[in-house]
């Protein structure tokens, strides 16, 4: 199982990832990443930290995942000169990365938004058609959509 990104021992999605200044940009600087879902952080250091000495085992930055509104890829014709691209909206503003390959990238974005999701139980259905019908509710780009949840007995 050569998947990437890779999962530490405690479930963490973590790697390398090319950080773009711009969108237009091909400079880049690689930084390791580490998706934190307990935190709800995504952290990323100079190298990683098991190859930093302790004193410099501390994130060059953060991305609180509650403010992630949309992972997405970014496609060929937006960046011709740059493979496996993705780009992380967060809080009005967008983080374009670069992954090392097109499994990675996906990897990443799955993880991402996976972790990103705001789903909102729904207690008890005020549904009149279907009593077994609930809803629930995820954001996507800031924009609640409703969704129905259907229960089989």
């Amino acid at each position: 199982d050569n998947t990437m990104p890779y999962q530490d021992k405690q479930g963490r999605t973590c790697g390398f990832l090319n950080i773009l200044e711009k969108e237009s940009s091909t400079n880049s600087k690689r930084r390791y990443f580490v998706l934190e879902p307990r935190d709800e952080l995504l952290k990323y250091y100079l190298d990683n930290p098991n190859n930093l000495a302790s004193d410099q085992q501390y994130p060059c930055g953060e991305i609180s995942t509650t403010v992630i509104s949309k992972v997405s890829e970014v496609s060929k014709k937006q960046k011709p000169k740059l493979n496996s691209c993705f780009v992380i909206n967060h809080a009005g503003k967008a983080l374009y990365l670069q992954a090392e390959s097109a499994e990675d990238m996906h990897g990443w974005v799955y993880a991402l938004n996976n972790v990103s999701k705001i789903t909102v139980p729904v207690e008890e259905s005020k549904h009149q058609n279907d009593p077994e019908a609930g809803y629930k509710t995820e954001i996507a780009g800031g924009v609640p959509i409703k969704i129905p949840i259907r229960v089989f007995n």
